[in-house]
């Protein structure tokens, strides 16, 4: 039931007796924006982060060891998207600055280059001893996939891929709210992504 989009029956037991749950339809959650640079302003270039209530300098260290094309600024009107405080996602000022911009916002709990580092790997999808042609070539058949699931309300097989490219696919699906699994056996475990429709419980993570 749940993954047809509707809530499991049940039975409340109670010392008076007994009352059946009616099945009700549960609604999908909304696809949530995809997060990867290119679709960040849909500029070509460099990636323009504005950092909001965490250290510049360690958001930069952590951009010059991943080696990434993207650079600071000191002005939101300037950036493609915003690396915030979680604590401060609150502030008005943030929130005038989002309302203005339409910027994309991504937190982080702790101003640490760790948190920082692996922000910035998710978002920048840096797959460590890939060739980053392959990881181009994986993100663009995963968001394909992903979009031809929520549109056409199909199952779609991808092509199959080492561990550390589907980890990556799998990020990608969690953004967008689809539920994808990795099936099969080595060397041709692949993804499968299911419908959105059918998005109303956890992805499934298993590598």
């Amino acid at each position: 039931r749940l993954l047809r989009g509707q809530s499991p029956s049940s039975i409340r037991r109670t010392p008076v007796g007994e009352t059946v749950i009616p099945t009700v339809s549960i609604k999908a959650p909304e696809p949530v924006e995809d997060l990867s640079p290119a679709s960040v302003g849909e500029t070509a270039g460099p990636v323009r982060i504005y950092p909001y209530a965490i250290s510049r300098d360690s958001l930069e260290r952590v951009m010059r060891d991943l080696r990434l094309e993207a650079f600071t600024v000191n002005k939101p009107d300037r950036a493609n998207m915003i690396i915030a405080l979680r604590a401060r996602t609150h502030d008005t000022r943030l929130q005038r600055i989002v309302q203005s911009t339409g910027l994309p916002v991504h937190t982080v709990k702790k101003s640490t280059t760790a948190q920082i580092r692996r922000l910035l790997q998710n978002v920048f999808n840096v797959v460590h001893g890939v060739d980053a042609n392959e990881v181009d070539q994986t993100v663009r058949e995963t968001e394909d996939g992903i979009r031809q699931a929520i549109e056409g309300s199909v199952v779609v097989e991808l092509t199959p891929r080492p561990a550390s490219l589907r980890r990556l696919q799998h990020r990608l699906a969690s953004r967008h709210r689809v539920i994808a699994e990795s099936v099969g056996s080595e060397p041709e475990r692949h993804i499968v992504i299911y419908p959105h429709a059918y998005a109303s419980i956890p992805d499934n993570e298993i590598l």
